[in-house]
């Protein structure tokens, strides 16, 4: 399998609005915009590298030079239908008319796929739609197979909604642990008003008035919309309705989504009596099937089971099978995953969230009997339609969602991970349920520390842990243990969360519980007496409390130089720890000589 689908991909005129309307379709041509020009600029333009005869001492700079000039990154980020798609096509196009191998990269390919891009020889330019619909794997995949390859740059282009934590914690990161170009901001990023709107609506005018051999007509851009402004996917869409439908514009958003659907599903009406006679399914039925296809993004061997879902087919009879022939067809394969669904995916998501907001039932439905790649798929669906419709209704949905389908946490988790979003919140929620199904203690102490999207669900996970024992008896030493521990990551979670007060309380209530315990159990537990330590000592500086800190450091530091004395390949990593922090606060002490010699040593 070619492992990138091309910028733009084969459309029949008479595939329906929807079809017409794609980017990648490519019915309507691109309107010119300055962000084309810049990126082509930048994907074209090199950086001065050392001279290959340079001496053998500057060989390791020139080959990070040219590492760094072969391959670089930059984020096309914008609103839902604000062109990121079709802007990434139009630039692949071009580069492609110039001799680059360009095109969208497919989801999930094999090993030897990406190894293969890493031998052609040709300049590559590969787009990643969506990339923040948890493919960071696939972009470092990608990133680490043509690192290396021979001959002229490689050039990652990415599409998302907007830089969040899938870049700056996950993907940024990974890169520069790689030694690759990763700017802490690379992104090209599109308003939701197109620079020419008045233009983009005339092309597409005239583009489907030639496709269905029409007048052209000559209505002017319609005026914005009664909240905020048309996107270029909206303007596209007025113009279909303006050449193939009756009356009016709309004037909203929600309506021109909901008018351009009773287009989409009347040809899949008309469709449907081609094909089966006048047995046709009523509209509030397609919907459900619509909705229900655009929410778990199935493959087409899954698409059966999830229409299995859709309670409005269960006295249909043959007209399940019907309709699932009918929706195989209308829906087009993504070239990326093999998914099916409505798109563009602000008309599918605004169907989806209106279906299911009325029946959560529904959606409890659909989502316990979808497999794992659906539930992360509606998870991805939901997130993103938080930005394109109703954000309380979308909240409302995730909210059931977590709590009510066993293990949905996890994708949802994932998908929170990337990008915040409605899961975030009904995560939290769900964490400070009484019978939460969250393996709480778990998340409070393996959640990365600084990740500023998942900072509130780690300390309500270490708060809920924290409470759960604060009446438990500490008269065992077991239970001890584990109370000193939660107290010790719940202080932890509330100095990430910047609250040191009570940080520094709870790290000093962690710290007198491993007392106790080390002075009955030296060999168990002087381990976690010494860790508390150095905890505390750090909280008592932040607070400005520094001579105590510094008498904690120390005692901290002498409690680890005897236990790394006795087991040096277990403690002597924990020592120079303790011994860093050390050097620190007696520097800040202004005892300098003490300070320089405790950093010696901790080297």
């Amino acid at each position: 399998m070619d492992p990138l689908s091309p910028p733009y991909l084969d459309a029949d005129a008479d595939d329906g609005p929807l079809a017409a309307v794609r980017a990648r379709n490519g019915v309507v041509p691109f309107q010119s915009r300055d962000e084309l020009d810049a990126l082509l600029d930048w994907c074209t333009t090199t950086v001065s590298r050392p001279d290959p005869s340079a001496r053998a001492d500057r060989a390791g700079r020139a080959d990070r030079a040219d590492r760094a000039d072969r391959v670089k990154v930059r984020i096309v980020t914008g609103p839902g239908g604000a062109g990121k798609t079709h802007l990434l096509a139009e630039l692949t196009a071009q580069l492609a008319a110039d001799g680059w191998y360009t095109g969208f990269l497919r989801d999930e390919l094999p090993q030897a796929s990406l190894d293969w891009l890493g031998t052609v020889v040709a300049p590559v330019a590969i787009a990643v739609d969506y990339a923040e619909a948890a493919r960071e794997a696939d972009i470092l995949r990608l990133a680490r197979a043509v690192r290396d390859k021979p001959g002229g740059p490689a050039r990652l282009l990415l599409g998302a909604r907007a830089l969040s934590a899938w870049w700056s914690e996950d993907v940024r990161p990974a890169l520069r642990d790689d030694g690759l170009p990763a700017p802490a901001n690379p992104a090209v990023e599109l308003p939701v008003r197109h620079p020419s709107p008045a233009r983009v609506f005339r092309r597409a005018q005239t583009a489907f008035a030639t496709a269905a051999r029409r007048t052209n007509p000559s209505t002017p851009l319609p005026p914005p919309p009664t909240h905020g402004s048309w996107t270029t996917l909206d303007l596209v869409m007025l113009a279909w309705l303006d050449v193939h439908a009756d009356g009016g514009l709309p004037t909203s958003r929600p309506a021109l989504y909901d008018e351009i659907l009773t287009h989409e599903l009347g040809y899949w009406t008309r469709a449907f009596r081609r094909r089966f006679g006048e047995r046709v399914p009523a509209t509030s039925v397609l919907r459900a099937a619509g909705a229900s296809v655009t929410l778990l993004a199935p493959t087409a061997a899954r698409l059966g089971a999830a229409l299995e879902q859709v309670a409005a087919l269960d006295q249909a009879g043959q007209q399940r099978s019907e309709i699932h022939k009918i929706i195989g067809r209308m829906l087009p394969v993504d070239p990326a995953d093999g998914s099916l669904a409505i798109r563009p995916d602000p008309v599918g998501d605004h169907l989806a969230v209106s279906v299911f907001r009325a029946d959560q039932a529904a959606l409890v439905r659909h989502l316990t009997h979808a497999d794992e790649q659906e539930r992360l798929r509606a998870c991805v669906t939901l997130s993103r339609a938080a930005d394109d419709t109703t954000p309380d209704a979308v909240q409302d949905l995730a909210d059931a969602a977590v709590a009510q389908v066993d293990g949905l946490w996890r994708p949802a988790l994932t998908v929170a991970t990337a990008q915040g979003g409605p899961f975030l919140p009904a995560l939290v929620r769900l964490a400070q349920s009484p019978a939460t199904p969250l393996p709480l203690a778990d998340l409070a102490r393996d959640l990365p520390l600084g990740h500023a999207t998942l900072r509130p669900l780690a300390l309500a996970a270490a708060l809920h842990v924290n409470n759960e024992g604060a009446g438990a008896t500490t008269a065992d030493e077991q239970s001890a243990a584990a109370r000193a521990q939660a107290l010790g990551i719940y202080a932890i979670r509330l100095a990430d969360a910047g609250r040191r007060l009570e940080a520094l309380h709870t790290a000093q209530k962690a710290a007198d519980l491993y007392r106790q315990l080390a002075d009955a159990n030296p060999a168990a537990f002087l381990p976690n007496l010494a860790g508390s330590l150095n905890t505390l000592a750090a909280f008592l500086s932040n607070a400005g409390q520094r001579p105590e800190a510094l008498h904690t450091a120390q005692e901290s530091a002498n409690l680890r130089r005897q236990l790394a004395d006795a087991n040096p390949a277990a403690f002597l990593p924990d020592l120079a720890i303790s011994l860093n922090n050390l050097a620190i606060f007696l520097a800040d002490a202004g005892q300098r000589p003490e300070a320089l010699h405790t950093a010696q040593e901790s080297a």
